[in-house]
């Protein structure tokens, strides 16, 4: 047996905030991205009844993105056009 789990979750927020005394203070909007890729991969072979393969591991990869707002004109969408880059591997967990 064979098997590759994979999750893509990435995650947006842009808060512009706005002072109510002074409304000429322009403050610059902040950026939260989280872009995570965590992959699974696990093998079994059973050869005889007491000899057994078993291999399980999970990596968790952080996908860098430009600082600053998304501008899908100047940066187009890495998930759309196919080109998903394997990120900085944050952890790698669970031989066995």
């Amino acid at each position: 047996m064979f098997s590759i789990t994979s999750d893509i979750t990435r995650n947006y927020r842009e808060v512009k905030s706005k002072n109510l005394d002074n409304p000429n203070l322009l403050i610059e909007p902040t950026y939260d991205k989280d872009f995570m890729w965590t992959r699974d991969y696990a093998f079994k072979f059973n050869s005889t009844r007491n000899l057994v393969v078993d291999f399980h591991a999970t990596t968790q990869a952080r996908i860098d993105e430009p600082e600053g707002i998304v501008d899908r004109q100047r940066t187009p969408n890495v998930i759309s056009n196919g080109k998903i880059p394997y990120g900085t591997i944050s952890s790698t967990v669970g031989v066995r």
